[in-house]
């Protein structure tokens, strides 16, 4: 018997504070959490924050529920979300 967990691509959307380190401190996040991640892309914005967008492979809604906690928890994390469409 095989033990392959089933798993299904979301996307996320960061919304934060520009600052130093914030690429750095989202993706050490991703790593311990062992997460695959598809893409990331951070941009910048010139009012001062910054816009991260990730596509992840998540196993349950339990361990979505978890990351997106997690993410807010980061240093200047405004807000996380699942975006439309």
């Amino acid at each position: 018997g095989s033990h392959i967990q089933e798993s299904y691509q979301t996307s996320l959307e960061i919304i934060s504070k520009d600052r130093d380190g914030l690429v750095l401190d989202i993706s050490a996040m991703l790593s311990a959490a062992k997460v695959r991640v598809l893409s990331f892309a951070s941009r910048g914005m010139p009012d001062g924050f910054a816009i991260t967008s990730i596509v992840l492979e998540i196993t349950s809604a339990d361990q979505l529920e978890t990351l997106m906690r997690k993410l807010k928890g980061i240093s200047g994390v405004m807000d996380v979300k699942r975006p439309a469409g």
